[in-house]
């Protein structure tokens, strides 16, 4: 009797990107592991199929009649990470959905493969195989012995807009963004974040819709009052002279039949806004990479008969307005937000005041600049924590202790009076008093506030910041006031090995290690969440990658912000590494020669192809 396989395919992905909506690289590498390593039970692949079947658009309630299914056999290998994309296959194309397959085929090590084939049923040769189904087609594995299994798993994935700049382009009426006519109004100092929007009608609910978006700054879109996306501070945090990434959502579930309103936030984020600490002769500055903030995107509808429908932001009738909830936001200094103000409530002529936005035309204009997918993780909400106690400082303010230091944000729930507001100061530490020890946060402020609207209970987090904290003090205390510690962080999943031991303290060094991970793997590999730095300096990862890759699955993560690393190399004309990245200081010093820093360039990609087996680092 066939015994069934005692191993499972794990974790089948595609190699290069963390992201399976919006892939636009168009010979994706294929990954696979299987649940238990077939090594440790003396087990060997012998060969894979690969499957793969399409999808026209997301509209397409399947693949068309016409589709062809594509089916590849793989050599006889071990290998299961970063194969090929099959030159078999066709070439991943803009907008397409594609599911691919694989089954692999194992046996005991030293079983001859003369006593088994593979193959599909006509013509096969193949007796007592076990049959499985792989998107239609009927591929044949099977033996009389229990000495050969199979494993089968599948993968579904959709591409985004496939081509770099130039599909873009091909696409665009105009790579244009648009903001306000006043964004450059005092631009240095922090001023209310920009507000867009726009209304769009439809006779009957689209059967599917997909947005990609952009931005110079960090932006959150809502579609009739629903945050589109579960990721923040988007579209991350790149060298934007060389490479900006763009996100692919699915917006289908929050698309209606009539009017639609379409609500974009843009703030200033590390684009614009404040980077960089005042000490050691640096000095901290607004717009290390552009002065004036802007919004691109293509919102594209389906209808039931498959057709689509675009809308780009840059030729529709979006109107933008002064008078904004958030009153002021900066990654160093905190959000302050006026609940009163609801511009989404609003009318486009109504009380605030909507005009007409201003468009930048060809907001591209570096000749190697890309605008690409990121393939990196984003920064998502991964846990919650409750507050552990409450404090009293010396003059009497209340203190709440989350009992851990995280990288994130404060959420309320509470109702007090309109007009009442309450500020939220984060630390890591406290003094030896009980106060907040602000000194370490040098000129970062850190403060978050809240201005109630009265309406009943009512609830806030943040947008556009984030904080390494364990305590916050806050002033004043409302009773009944609920406070909850969000975490925040690129999305990584586990790492190669999990540790665990009899002795309590050597697990607690091991949970700090993975706090200072996720509270420093925001984007980019940083040194601090908490005070006015929070900069990819390359000697710190470079130190801390050994051990990186064992808490957390760095691949995709570090792949992209090398890549930064290499966009960073063409500052100031002297193609050597930076010792930061993305870069925020001033030529020379942001390339001075420095050991252990710039030599990231070259440990760290070893140390990422010793952990991974990716050649690809080393090319």
């Amino acid at each position: 009797m066939f015994r069934p396989p005692p191993f499972e395919i794990a974790n089948f992905r595609l190699s290069h990107t963390s992201n399976l909506l919006g892939v636009d690289n168009p010979a994706p590498p294929i990954s696979w592991a299987y649940s238990v390593p077939l090594a440790s039970q003396s087990w060997c692949q012998q060969t894979y199929v690969l499957n793969l079947q399409t999808w026209p658009h997301a509209g397409a309630s399947g693949p068309s009649q016409s589709a062809t299914s594509y089916i590849v056999v793989g050599p006889k290998t071990n290998q299961t990470e970063n194969i090929p994309w099959p030159e078999a296959f066709p070439r991943v194309q803009s907008h397409k959905i594609y599911e691919l397959v694989v089954a692999a085929v194992f046996s005991q090590c030293g079983y001859s493969s003369n006593h088994w084939n593979f193959g599909t049923p006509e013509g096969s040769q193949l007796s007592p195989w076990s049959s499985v189904m792989t998107a239609g087609e009927k591929l044949i594995a099977g033996s009389s012995s229990n000495k050969i299994a199979m494993a089968r798993s599948t993968l579904k994935f959709e591409a985004g807009i496939v081509g770099g700049i130039d599909a873009w382009r091909n696409r665009a009426p105009t790579l244009a963004m648009i903001t306000t006519p006043w964004d450059l109004d005092n631009w240095q100092t922090p001023k209310s974040v920009t507000v867009l929007r726009n209304t769009y009608y439809f006779k009957s609910k689209p059967r599917a819709g997909r947005a990609y978006a952009t931005a110079f700054g960090v932006y959150k879109i809502l579609i009739n009052g629903k945050k589109v996306g579960d990721s923040i501070m988007e579209p991350g945090w790149t060298e934007y002279s060389h490479r900006v990434s763009y996100q692919t959502y699915d917006i289908t579930n929050l698309l209606q039949s009539g009017k639609n309103v379409f609500t974009v936030y843009v703030a200033d984020g590390w684009y614009r806004g404040r980077l960089g600490p005042n000490v050691a002769g640096l000095t901290s500055k607004r717009g290390a990479f552009g002065n004036e903030t802007g919004f691109m995107a293509v919102f594209d509808t389906y209808g039931h008969g498959g057709k689509r429908e675009s809308f780009w932001t840059s030729e529709t009738n979006w109107k933008c307005t002064k008078t904004t909830p958030i009153v002021d936001s900066g990654i160093y200094d905190g959000e302050h937000y006026d609940s009163r103000i609801n511009p989404d409530n609003a009318s486009n002529q109504g009380e605030y005041g909507w005009k007409n936005v201003k468009i930048v035309a060809n907001a591209f204009t570096n000749s190697k600049q890309t605008l690409e997918a990121s393939i990196s993780p984003p920064i998502r909400w991964t846990e919650t924590l409750s507050v552990k106690s409450f404090l009293k400082s010396p003059d009497n303010k209340t203190i709440v202790d989350f009992g851990q230091n995280i990288a994130g944000r404060l959420k309320l729930k509470g109702s007090a009076p309109a007009g009442t507001n309450i500020t939220f100061i984060h630390v890591e530490v406290l003094k030896p008093d009980g106060t907040p020890n602000t000194g370490i946060l040098r000129d970062a402020k850190c403060t978050d506030s809240y201005i109630f609207n009265g309406s009943g209970i009512e609830e806030w987090e943040p947008d556009f910041t984030f904080h390494g904290f364990r305590y916050v003090q806050v002033d004043p205390w409302i009773d009944g006031l609920e406070l909850k510690a969000k975490v925040y962080g690129s999305d990584l999943s586990k790492g190669l090995k999990k540790f665990q031991s009899t002795n309590s303290e050597l697990n607690r060094l091991v949970q700090n290690i993975e706090w200072s991970a996720r509270g420093n793997f925001f984007g980019v590999p940083t040194d601090c969440p908490q005070r006015d730095e929070r900069l990819g300096w390359a000697g710190d990862i470079n130190l801390f990658s050994p051990t990186a890759v064992y808490v957390f699955d760095c691949q995709t993560f570090l792949k992209y912000w090398l890549r930064g690393m290499q966009d960073g190399q063409e500052i100031g004309g002297v193609h050597r590494p930076p010792i930061i990245s993305p870069n925020v200081f001033n030529f020379p010093f942001s390339h001075s020669p420095m050991a252990v820093w710039e030599d990231a360039i070259v440990t760290l990609p070893w140390t990422l192809y010793q952990a991974y087996g990716d050649t690809s680092f080393l090319s």
